[in-house]
């Protein structure tokens, strides 16, 4: 299968892309970019802003790492994205950008399936062979790792994270704020609230309510999460 029409989604844009953040997420994006350049779309990698001072002035995953985030508006650049896997530190900072009316670009990686009539969110980015499918939304700053499916009209937040391999069946809805560990699958009509925690290799099926941390197969609430908790979910 080819991938879909990845220009109405935003990795055909012409544009040079500063990553925020040169830890893992961030060095996964690069090698998307890396990947779309290779493939002929007009996008480059132009380097890491980080805030960590050991970083300054060298070189991560090829790529110079060009100062801290506060240096944002004096990069010569097209676009940011942000690469911080933390959702609240994502969303932060993704704010942050557009209060500064600074462009956040979505990057999707080369061999993703992304259906037509799929919307993805600005700054959203859709790891290696992803599959979105017919009508859902994935929204702003959502991450979707390597080889995730989401099926047909599905509803993923903003600042969301999906782990590797994760598996959406159809009408499913991941709130904002969402992490979703590896593995978890979702059968038809399940539901998540925001800002909850799903254990990877967890199996959903029903809805719960947001700010739950739910683990097991089939699915349990484990307990709540307190305001701003982020528990691990491996």
């Amino acid at each position: 299968m080819n991938p879909g029409n990845q220009e109405t989604h935003g990795i055909m844009q012409s544009s040079t892309v500063v990553i925020i953040g040169a830890g893992g997420h961030g060095q996964t994006i690069a090698e998307a970019l890396f990947a779309a350049t290779r493939a002929g779309h007009p996008v480059r990698a132009a380097g890491f802003l980080d805030d960590t001072p050991e970083l300054r002035g060298t070189t991560v995953a090829g790529l110079p790492v060009l100062g801290p985030l506060s240096h944002a508006k004096d990069v010569e650049c097209d676009a940011f994205i942000v690469g911080i896997g933390d959702n609240r530190a994502r969303k932060r900072i993704f704010d942050e950008l557009r209060a500064a009316a600074l462009t956040v670009h979505t990057v999707i990686h080369p061999t993703a399936v992304i259906a037509t009539t799929a919307h993805i969110g600005e700054g959203t980015y859709i790891g290696a062979n992803a599959l979105i499918g017919a009508a859902s939304a994935i929204g702003d700053d959502t991450i979707i790792n390597g080889a995730g499916c989401v099926g047909h009209h599905n509803r993923i937040g903003a600042h969301a994270h999906l782990g590797p391999g994760v598996n959406a069946a159809g009408h499913v809805i991941i709130g904002d704020g969402c992490e979703i560990g590896t593995g978890a699958n979702f059968l038809p009509d399940a539901s998540v609230g925001a800002w909850s925690t799903v254990m990877g290799g967890a199996l959903v099926a029903g809805s719960f309510e947001g700010g739950a941390l739910i683990g097991g197969a089939p699915a349990r609430l484990l307990r709540r999460l307190d305001t701003g908790e982020r528990s691990e979910v491996s």
